[in-house]
């Protein structure tokens, strides 16, 4: 198994491989997105904060690559919805959502009924301009708590939940002007501490979590760049969570700032990354070819496009720019087709629009070589575990969740009911071919999609 990991892994090219944009359109001025589960039928739904419709709406997904509304929650008038984030803060095991409001001054906790309508939110009081917001469970007690970044009040804000969406709120001292905070275990105790993104400073403040209460703030300086929003990962799987922020230098250059830490209260020396974009203020983090590590989307607002740097093992390599619509704000991960790779959705808050990307990177390649419909087809698969089994499945396109018990529980497959057609076996290059023979009345109704049952990693759906 170690062999074929470090083959595949060798294989692996460099890049991402993503389908052509999607978008689609929302009220006006979206400006938050999530990803999550939030209709419990086992498909990545989005919930997207519309600023001037002032609403969270709900899009489900159809398993191919697109949403469809699926209702909305009403905020109170003026109070222009920014960043949302996804997490079950009532316990019930559904996704709520938390949305900052820097018009009211207060983060709202909507509460999902388990079929994805929202209700009964809760507003909690934040510092000044909040910007911001985190989820993670800080505390280790198995709910998710909340960190907000405060820009006018030079401050974050920790409200700890206690299980049930009842919050205390607690305040944490920043920097000049902050423009995020987030959760990330840097000194390797097992619990989260809450990183504070000081723009106007050039320098982030780390505060710690002991177990009881928060102390030991440590000042780090990101030299002469400006930083915006923060996320955290575990960048050279050391172990450590570490930093990394999109930011600008003097000259209006955006750059990718990554500081590791080295446990306790120390961090490394500052590695910079050019975006190749414009504006670059928003990220999100995310292993989007599936090789175990934490790769970087940065949304460029002033050059309507977003940069793609992989992960190379602890460094980054050149950026991918890839077109957004105008303005994109926050971005959201997910598996949206099953696929085996993250997908992603983008809201662009001037083009009134989301644009969503598939993601092919970790995907198996199903190639037709011979034939057509109806008759005898020939296909070739590459991209699967040498010496493999490759399940070939047939049916209806649609969506279908692999039950427990069964090879990939849980894979999601663009298949409506399917069968399995037949077994091929990958060659020592990871290449399987096989032939099928359908008859007329399949053609242009059902659907192929081939599984490798060693990784679980999926090929798009091929229409007959």
């Amino acid at each position: 198994m170690t062999f074929l990991l470090s083959l595949a892994l060798a294989l692996a090219p460099q890049g991402f491989d993503l389908d052509p944009s999607n978008p689609f359109d929302v009220q006006t001025g979206p400006f938050g997105v999530a990803a999550g589960d939030i209709s419990g039928d086992g498909f990545v739904d989005l919930v997207v904060t519309v600023g001037d419709g002032e609403r969270l709406d709900c899009w489900f997904n159809d398993c191919q690559g697109g949403f469809y509304f699926a209702g909305d929650f009403a905020y109170p008038a003026g109070s222009d919805p920014g960043e949302v984030v996804l997490a079950d803060f009532d316990g019930d095991g559904d996704l709520d959502a938390a949305t900052v409001f820097m018009a009211t001054d207060q983060v709202h906790v909507i509460f999902n009924d388990g079929s994805g309508a929202y209700g009964g939110a809760v507003l909690l009081p934040t510092g000044a301009l909040p910007v911001t917001v985190d989820a993670g469970d800080y505390d280790g007690d198995g709910d998710q708590d909340l960190v907000v970044a405060n820009q006018g009040s030079n401050d974050a804000t920790v409200f700890t939940n206690d299980g049930l969406g009842n919050f205390t709120a607690a305040t944490l001292a920043g920097g000049n002007v902050p423009w995020g905070a987030a959760f990330g275990d840097f000194d390797g105790d097992g619990d989260l501490d809450v990183v504070i993104m000081n723009h106007d400073d050039c320098q982030f403040d780390v505060w710690y979590w002991d177990g009881a209460a928060w102390g030991n703030r440590t000042t780090v300086s990101t030299g002469n760049l400006y930083p915006h929003r923060v996320a955290t990962c575990d960048v050279d799987g050391d172990g450590l969570d570490d930093v990394l922020t999109p930011a600008t230098d003097h000259a209006a250059v955006a750059k990718l700032a990554v500081i590791r830490s080295l446990g306790g209260t120390s961090w490394d020396a500052q590695a910079e990354y050019d975006t190749g974009g414009l504006g670059s203020e928003t990220l999100t983090l995310a292993d989007l070819d599936c090789d175990g590590d934490c790769d970087v989307l940065v949304g460029n607002l002033d050059s309507d496009d977003m940069s793609l740097l992989e992960n190379l093992g602890g460094t980054f390599g050149a950026a991918q720019v890839e077109p957004t619509g105008a303005e994109p704000t926050q971005i959201a991960v997910g598996e949206f087709t099953g696929s085996g790779a993250l997908d992603f959705a983008v809201a662009n808050h001037d083009a009134d629009q989301v644009d969503v990307r598939l993601n092919r990177t970790c995907d198996l390649q199903l190639q037709l070589v011979g034939g057509s419909c109806p008759g005898p087809m020939d296909f070739q698969v590459t991209g699967a575990t040498p010496f493999g089994d490759v399940f070939v499945g047939g049916g209806m396109c649609g969506c279908f969740v692999i039950p427990a018990g069964k090879p990939c529980e849980g894979l999601v497959l663009g298949l409506t009911n399917p069968i399995l057609v037949l077994v091929a076996q990958a060659d020592a290059n990871g290449v399987a071919t096989f032939t099928v023979n359908p008859t007329a009345r399949c053609c242009g109704m059902h659907c192929l999609q081939v599984v490798d049952v060693t990784t679980c990693n999926v090929s798009a759906v091929f229409s007959l």
